[in-house]
């Protein structure tokens, strides 16, 4: 009765409808994995070792019944299945009748994070002895001749638990895992960009899905700005955009159709941002920054800066601003091969801003460099 076949997909995919080819005895069951990404930008890896899936078929007066999958450990990098990217974990026969559960047994997980060099293998409390329970709901129904698609979705932001500061003890593997019945499911895509001229995608925005009741739903946008969430149930959501130096966007009232896709772009407002700074041989106490849009020519107080040379503070003395740049002049002068850096904290008056109002978010221990010779 039960058939095994496992296969990647290495694009996002669309939902599909039932294909009915006959009535009576067995319908087909398809198990998918995705994720609700890691909202952190150094993960590099996050992976889990499933060794066995179980589903249970509910029928009145029969009790509980379970349909066991034995099989082969298969390892996933649950941060790779992002924006509708989904591997295929089992497509299998299964008796006709509703399904309510599903069962992983989890034997391994570990998460690698880019800037360590070794990974952390964690503990995985019960999934192995007695496997990570995921309620269906709605159920979803197998019938006869028909293909059913259960999406599994994982959201990692919540699954894998920090031990301590900055994990010293390092993580707990806790799996916060949704299922949903992709035939009463939609699609939500669109991308992200920029408010420049060519409207460039925005990569890593954070894309928050909302409805009126259950948790939120986060997703990344990909180097081209491009971001979906699949098997979203039936309903009206709210969503929301954010990006560090960007100004945060929203819409209310997003109709998910059951079989259907959404499609809604977004472009967010760059805010001015600094870019460089430098102090020219000509004028040693003078440094020169940079930022990526003209401001107006307010001048905060000197408070809002810092410097230091070679790693003791120097007294900021005057500042003025002119188009992009920000000419900080120091209590004395910068000598050659001093380290020098600048920093900005934004004040509630009088903040570094364009003409249109939009400001300069603060920024630290930004390096200067010292041209003087």
């Amino acid at each position: 009765m039960k058939k095994l076949l496992f296969a990647i997909f290495a694009a996002a995919v669309l939902i599909s409808g039932c294909d009915k080819t006959e009535t009576g005895g067995p319908g087909r069951l398809s198990v998918k994995i995705t994720d609700d990404p890691f909202d952190i930008s150094s993960v590099e890896s996050a992976t889990v070792t499933i060794s066995k899936i179980e589903i249970r078929r509910k029928s009145a007066g029969e009790g509980e019944k379970f349909i066991e999958l034995l099989m082969n450990p298969v390892t996933i990098d649950i941060f790779e299945l992002r924006n509708g990217i989904t591997q295929e974990l089992v497509d299998l026969e299964v008796p006709e009748g509703d399904y309510d559960l599903v069962r992983l047994y989890v034997d391994e997980a570990s998460l690698k994070l880019k800037d360590i060099n070794d990974p952390f293998n964690l503990k995985v409390p019960g999934g192995e002895q007695t496997g990570i329970k995921v309620f269906i709901s709605p159920v979803i129904h197998v019938e006869g001749g028909i293909s059913a698609e259960l999406l599994l979705d994982l959201d990692l932001s919540k699954s894998f638990v920090m031990r301590g500061h900055n994990a010293q003890n390092g993580f707990i593997f806790k799996p916060s895992i949704r299922a949903t019945n992709i035939s009463t499911a939609g699609r939500i895509e669109g991308f992200v960009r920029d408010n420049s001229a060519e409207r460039t995608g925005i990569e890593n925005a954070k894309v928050t899905l909302q409805s009126d009741e259950g948790e939120p739903v986060v997703t990344l946008t990909d180097a081209s700005g491009y971001y979906a969430f699949i098997g979203v149930p039936e309903g009206t959501y709210s969503m929301t955009v954010t990006k560090e130096n960007y100004i945060d966007t929203g819409i209310e009232g997003v109709v998910v159709v059951p079989g259907n896709k959404t499609v809604r772009d977004f472009v967010l407002t760059a805010l001015p941002v600094y870019v460089s700074s430098e102090i020219e041989n000509d004028a040693p106490s003078v440094i020169v920054m940079t930022f990526s849009l003209p401001l107006a020519g307010i001048v905060p107080d000197l408070s809002a800066f810092n410097a230091t040379v070679a790693t003791v503070a120097r007294i900021v003395s005057s500042v003025a601003v002119s188009g992009n740049t920000v000419r900080l002049t120091l209590s004395a002068a910068v000598l050659k091969g001093n380290a020098v850096t600048v920093a900005y904290t934004k004040p509630a008056t009088k903040p570094l801003q364009t003409p249109d109002g939009l400001q300069v978010p603060s920024f630290t221990s930004e390096n200067v460099t010292n041209k003087v010779n």
